[in-house]
């Protein structure tokens, strides 16, 4: 939910900005969140069709991701084990 994701940005972006030695004056970290909730819920393709069509594209993405990293890394295991065999 929209109010849910707010609140993550808001903590998240509060957390950070308590970490740096100089903090941003809260109030400038606030429009930082507001800047960045703004952009996911207006710009975001993925945020515009409701949460949980971004929660599936998601694990979707993800776990192509994943398969291209394991065929990648296999490919090249099996060109080290050909190249040791040779």
């Amino acid at each position: 939910d929209v109010q849910g994701l707010w609140t993550a940005i808001n903590n998240q972006v509060h957390h950070l900005n308590s970490e740096f030695s100089e903090p941003l004056p809260r109030n400038e970290a606030h429009q930082i969140a507001k800047s960045i909730h703004r952009w996911i819920v207006t710009q975001s393709r993925m945020w515009l069709d409701g949460a949980a069509v971004y929660e599936a594209n998601f694990i979707a993405m993800q776990s192509a991701r994943g398969r291209k990293s394991g065929l990648s890394r296999r490919d090249k295991s099996a060109q080290v084990w050909k190249g040791a065999t040779e």
